[in-house]
């Protein structure tokens, strides 16, 4: 399930997962709430948690992760990952130094 943060700054998105995300849930939930804040900013800066009931990405939800990524890929600022999955941290890593954006990876323990 994917829940948006609220309390951020206009050009920041939070999100958080928790669960199994399908890609309905980016498809109505993710992808609208992207595409609202990119009518106020040229620039987003995303911070996604994965909470410690996170069960994963169905196979759906992770094409659409990789669609929203390449379809906004010149207007990323700073992503954050938040995460005690060593798969999607180390992952997440791997893709730092190749995307233009600023990418950090946390653990759930650095939320604040």
């Amino acid at each position: 399930m994917l829940t948006l943060l609220s309390d951020l700054p206009e050009n920041v998105l939070g999100v958080v997962a928790d669960g199994e995300v399908t890609g309905d849930e980016y498809e109505n939930v993710l992808m609208p709430a992207m595409e609202g804040k990119f009518m106020h900013d040229d620039e987003l800066s995303v911070l996604f948690e994965l909470a410690p009931g996170f069960k994963g990405f169905t196979v759906l939800a992770v094409i659409d992760d990789m669609k929203i990524g390449f379809k906004y890929i010149k207007h990323w600022g700073k992503v954050a990952v938040v995460s005690d999955h060593c798969l999607i941290n180390g992952y997440t890593r791997l893709i730092s130094h190749i995307v233009p954006a600023e990418v950090k990876v946390f653990g759930n323990d650095e939320l604040a």
